[in-house]
């Protein structure tokens, strides 16, 4: 789909002309698109599918659904994984990422 100024959705760099009411032209400023599917999500995060998938069922990985179609920003997930950093010894809490790690083993070995 493209805009009326024939750029691809979600590309846009700037505010539209004269539309005060949405705020500064730096509002709008972003590298890439505004969502991104599954497959580009999980590679964004060095993860599998399947281990983004248990993460968005289990609620703990941020995403937007729009109809049938799961969609994640890509601000949001930089924003998600630097909130479950390690910084160092102590601060080994574990992560939604290993424990959606888990329970895909635990399936697994439920399944055989």
């Amino acid at each position: 789909m493209r805009t009326p100024s024939n750029e691809p959705v979600g590309m846009r760099t700037s505010a539209p002309a004269g539309n005060q009411a949405l705020g500064s032209p730096e509002t709008f400023i972003h590298e890439g698109p505004l969502l991104v599917g599954s497959s580009a999500a999980a590679e964004m995060l060095s993860i599998s599918a399947r281990t983004l998938w248990a993460l968005t069922n289990s609620g703990d990985i941020p995403h937007v659904r729009i109809h049938r179609r799961v969609l994640y920003r890509p601000e949001s997930l930089r924003a998600w994984l630097a909130a479950r950093e390690q910084r160092g010894p102590g601060s080994a809490a574990r992560t939604g990422v290993s424990r959606c790690i888990q329970i895909e083993s635990e399936q697994r070995r439920n399944s055989r």
